[in-house]
């Protein structure tokens, strides 16, 4: 369900087109003062159903799985909203001067006809396919145009970020991001030089580190050890170098547990905590 102040909005149209929709009626909107918009597409995401009005531009691709039709489908449908999003900064006169970052939360899912090669695995994995994503920042105004960044970042840059930007300040507010302006804009000084870590379902579910270019994976069964690897030549995690580096393998297992000894047991989802009666 669709709610619009928390009223609900009659269930026509395609879900995709209508993010869109509002999204740029929002910038309509708001284009005379300073604005934040969060755009949650859920496409690619199952219910896997790609636009009527688009079969005749699949049936010319000729892609004969019909998972990944599907998959396509919806992304040329996301592909599109993007664009209408980008025109109406265009068309309102804010383009140069608003920040748009375009990402996602995880990896496709290849269940569903993603396709995240040459890189291993995908969502709900902690494999380069699961836990790295396109990120795509465009500011004319201060960021040039045209360069890629290697540094491996991470979303939880995204508050210190937003924050610099608007003018504030995260003092005495506990976060575990860096701000991204400085990397951005070229300016230099950016204090985003620290390991990486992910976890899925919890305490007891699996975990990674990235202190690149190794990659520490544990998926913690107990038919299973943990991983290492060298990104810088292994991108696709195929060779596990964790015998051949037991003292690098021993360091990061001791860096996992002091990141996870700061962390709270899930509240809700996988890995979480039964409610106390």
């Amino acid at each position: 369900m669709i709610q619009r102040n928390g009223e609900p909005l009659p269930e026509e149209g395609y879900v995709t087109d209508r993010f869109g929709d509002a999204a740029c009626e929002f910038i309509r909107s708001n284009r005379d003062r300073p604005f934040f918009l969060f755009v949650s597409f859920t496409a690619p995401h199952g219910p896997m159903h790609p636009r009527k009005s688009d079969g005749a531009m699949l049936d010319e691709l000729g892609i004969e799985s019909r998972k990944r039709r599907r998959y396509v489908g919806m992304v040329h449908a996301l592909d599109q909203n993007v664009g209408r999003i980008m025109e109406a900064l265009r068309e309102n006169g804010v383009d140069s001067n608003t920040l748009v970052v375009f990402t996602n939360d995880n990896g496709g899912q290849p269940l569903t006809g993603a396709s995240n090669g040459p890189l291993r695995g995908g969502k709900s994995s902690v494999y380069e396919g699961g836990t790295r994503v396109p990120m795509a920042f465009r500011w004319p105004d201060r960021i040039p145009a045209g360069e890629r960044i290697d540094t491996p970042v991470i979303g939880l840059d995204f508050l210190p970020t937003f924050v610099g930007i608007s003018g504030g300040g995260l003092d005495g507010i506990p976060h575990d991001g860096s701000d991204l302006m400085p990397l951005l804009g070229g300016a230099g000084g950016f204090e985003g030089d620290r390991p990486l870590f992910w976890r899925h379902a919890g305490p007891r579910g699996d975990v990674a580190m990235l202190d690149e270019p190794w990659k520490l994976v544990w998926r913690r069964r107990a038919d299973r050890r943990p991983e290492l690897y060298d990104l810088s030549e292994d991108p696709g995690e195929s060779t596990d170098l964790s015998e051949a580096e037991p003292d690098r393998l021993a360091a990061m297992l001791d860096a996992v547990a002091g990141w996870e000894s700061e962390l709270e047991v899930p509240r809700w989802g996988p890995g979480s905590e039964p409610a106390s009666k």
